[in-house]
C-alpha cells in the first residue's frame, strides 16, 4: 500500500492497521510495530520487550504505557505475531558467529 497520499498532506489511508518488521535494518534493533489508531506498539525481537505509546498525547514516545495499559499492549502484540505469520514475515534467529554475551 501506498503512503504517498499521507505524504502529501492527506490524513487518512483505507487501512485498520499499519505494520513494519526490521529483521536487519542496519539503524535499528530487530522489531515488529503495530500502529493501529493513536497507538503504537514496539516489540523487541530480541529481548520479547515491548513498549506501547499513545501517540495522540506522546508524540514523541517518552511515555511508555505498556504496563499501565498492559492489556491493550497484549492484544496489539498478538495482532503483531498474527500478521507475522500471515505475510511470512522473516524469524528473528541467532546468529551462529556472535561472540558476546547473550
Amino acid at each position: 500500500m501506498s503512503l504517498a497520499p499521507l505524504l502529501r498532506g492527506g490524513n487518512t489511508i483505507d487501512r485498520s492497521a499499519l505494520y513494519w518488521h526490521y529483521n536487519q535494518h542496519p539503524h535499528s534493533a530487530p522489531v515488529s510495530i503495530i500502529r493501529r489508531g493513536d497507538w503504537k506498539l514496539i516489540e523487541f525481537l530480541e529481548t520479547e520487550d515491548v513498549e506501547l505509546y499513545d501517540l495522540s498525547k506522546d508524540p514523541s514516545e517518552t511515555n511508555n504505557l505498556a504496563d499501565d495499559k498492559a492489556d491493550r499492549a497484549r492484544k496489539m502484540q498478538a495482532e503483531l505475531g498474527v500478521w507475522r505469520k500471515e505475510v511470512g514475515a522473516d524469524p528473528m534467529l541467532p546468529n551462529p558467529d556472535f561472540q558476546g554475551a547473550r
